[in-house]
C-alpha cells in the first residue's frame, strides 16, 4: 500500500464565482455590481467573489503524487452550509491536523472515512479524499471507480449514465447548449433575483418553462424527451405561503411542461433541517394527492450523509440534490447514494460550478461506481466544458474496462 511521504499545497482558483444568495434575495443587484455590492452572509466580503481553491498533493514513496482540489459550494453559508472557503485557512488547518505523514495508508474507505474525525472544513476533507482516492487507484494500477467499487462492493456497469445541465442566469444560450448536447436533463438554473427569473405569482418561471418546450421541438426530434430540472432557490414558498396555492402552482408548473417529466427542486425554504423535511414531505404528500407529476427535490439542509438518508427515509421528497463538497469526504457521497437507493429515492449526484476540473473527474467515478439517477454536469457555467469532460472520462474509463474485460476473458 502506498505511504505519503510528504504533502503539497497549490492554491488555485474555482470554475466560477462564490454568491451572497441571502444578499441576491434580499435585493436585485446587476451582475456588473455584484463585485462592489457589500454582502449579508457571514464570510463574503462582496456579493460575487472569484471562487479560491486549494490542491493537496500527496507525495508518495514511489515518487508519484496524487492530487485532490479542496473547494467549496458557491453559496457558502447557506442553509447549515460552512461559510465560503479560503485557501489560506485550508493550508493552516491541514498543517497543524493531518496526521498521515509518513505513514502507509491501507484501503481508500478507511481512510477516508478517517478523515471525519478531523476537526477540518468538508472542502479539505473533500480535496484530502480525491487524493486518496487517486493515490489508491494509481497504487493499484485501476480506475477510481474501481477502487470505490470493491471497497463497497458494488458491481460495475458500463450502461450510460444521466447527465444533467445547469445554466445558470444564462438561459437561452446555455439551454440550446444542452438540448443539442441531448442531455437526459436540463436546465436546473436558479433563481437569485426572485423578481425577474420567478415573479411575483411563478408566471416567469412558466414562460421559461414553456420556451424550453418549444426550443426542444425546433432542436430535437420528438423521441428526445429530457426531465425538465428548476432549482428555485425556496422561491415557491415565497410566493405561495397557503399549501393549497403551492399545490395549484405546481399543476401550472406541469401543464408549461407540455407533458415533459418535471423535477422542481429546493421550492420551499425553511430554517431548519428537520422544518425543512416536515415542508418538503407535506408538499410532496400534496401534490401526489392530487395527481400532479412534479416530483420534489431536495438540497437545502441535505449537508451530510445522515441528513440525506432522514430525507429519503422519511419519504419527504422523490429525489436528493448530494453536493458532494457539502458532504466532505467522498465516502459520504457514496453512502448517501447507496442510502437514497435503499429508500427508493432517485439522486442527482451533482455539487457546484465553482468545482475544478480534478474535483469533476473524482465525482465521475464516484457516479460510475454507485450509479446515481443524474450526475450533474460541472465544473462551471460554460455546459460545452462540463459535458466534454464528463463524457469524456466516462468513456476513457469505460474503455480500459473493456480492454481489462478482454483480458480476463482470454485467461
Amino acid at each position: 500500500m502506498p505511504v505519503i511521504v510528504d504533502i503539497l499545497t497549490a492554491r488555485g482558483q474555482g470554475a466560477y464565482y462564490c454568491e451572497d444568495l441571502a444578499a441576491l434575495q434580499e435585493s436585485s443587484v446587476a451582475d456588473a455590481d455584484r463585485w462592489t455590492h457589500p454582502a449579508i452572509t457571514p464570510g463574503f466580503k462582496y456579493v460575487r467573489e472569484v471562487a479560491e481553491t486549494l490542491s493537496v498533493g500527496f507525495v508518495l514513496d514511489d515518487g508519484t503524487v496524487a492530487w485532490g482540489d479542496c473547494v467549496g459550494v458557491s453559496y457558502g453559508g447557506k442553509a447549515g452550509r460552512d461559510p465560503v472557503f479560503r485557501a489560506a485557512e485550508g493550508v493552516e488547518l491541514i498543517a497543524r491536523h493531518l496526521p498521515w505523514k509518513g505513514t502507509r495508508i491501507e484501503r481508500f474507505r478507511e481512510s477516508a472515512t478517517q478523515l471525519d474525525a478531523l476537526p477540518l472544513p468538508a472542502a479539505v476533507r473533500y480535496g484530502l479524499s480525491q487524493a486518496l482516492l487517486f493515490a489508491f487507484a494509481g497504487h493499484a494500477r485501476k480506475t477510481p471507480a474501481e477502487i470505490i467499487a470493491g471497497d463497497w462492493g458494488l458491481r460495475l456497469d458500463t450502461t450510460p449514465l444521466a447527465l444533467q445541465g445547469s445554466c445558470g442566469n444564462d438561459r437561452v444560450d446555455n439551454v440550446d447548449k444542452m438540448i443539442v448536447n441531448r442531455l437526459e436533463a436540463l436546465p436546473h438554473g436558479q433563481v437569485d433575483d426572485f423578481a425577474t427569473q420567478f415573479g411575483q405569482s411563478g408566471e416567469k418561471l412558466l414562460g421559461w418553462a414553456d420556451g424550453i418546450v418549444k426550443r426542444l421541438k425546433q432542436l430535437a426530434p420528438a423521441s428526445y424527451r429530457p426531465v425538465l430540472h428548476f432549482d428555485v432557490h425556496g422561491a415557491l414558498g415565497r410566493a405561495f405561503p397557503r399549501l393549497e396555492d403551492q399545490v395549484v402552482y405546481l399543476r401550472k408548473l406541469a401543464s408549461a411542461a407540455g407533458g415533459y417529466a418535471v423535477r422542481l427542486e429546493s421550492a420551499i425554504l425553511a430554517p431548519t433541517r428537520d422544518l425543512q423535511i416536515e415542508g418538503m414531505k407535506t408538499l410532496r404528500s400534496a401534490a401526489h394527492e392530487a395527481q400532479i407529476k412534479v416530483a420534489i427535490v431536495a438540497d437545502e439542509w441535505a449537508n451530510t450523509s445522515h441528513d440525506i438518508e432522514q430525507f429519503a427515509k422519511t419519504e419527504a421528497v422523490d429525489m436528493v440534490h448530494i453536493k458532494m463538497p457539502d458532504l466532505g469526504s467522498l465516502h459520504n457521497a457514496v453512502d448517501a447514494v447507496l442510502a437514497c437507493r435503499r429508500y427508493g429515492t432517485d439522486t442527482l449526484l451533482g455539487g457546484s460550478c465553482i468545482e475544478t476540473d480534478l474535483s469533476s473527474k473524482a465525482s465521475v467515478h464516484v457516479g460510475l461506481a454507485t450509479r446515481p439517477t443524474a450526475l450533474l454536469v460541472k465544473p462551471g457555467m460554460g455546459i460545452n466544458e462540463g459535458i466534454s469532460l464528463y463524457r469524456n472520462e466516462i468513456a476513457r474509463t469505460q474503455a480500459i474496462w473493456a480492454v481489462a474485460n478482454q483480458g480476463s476473458s482470454r485467461g
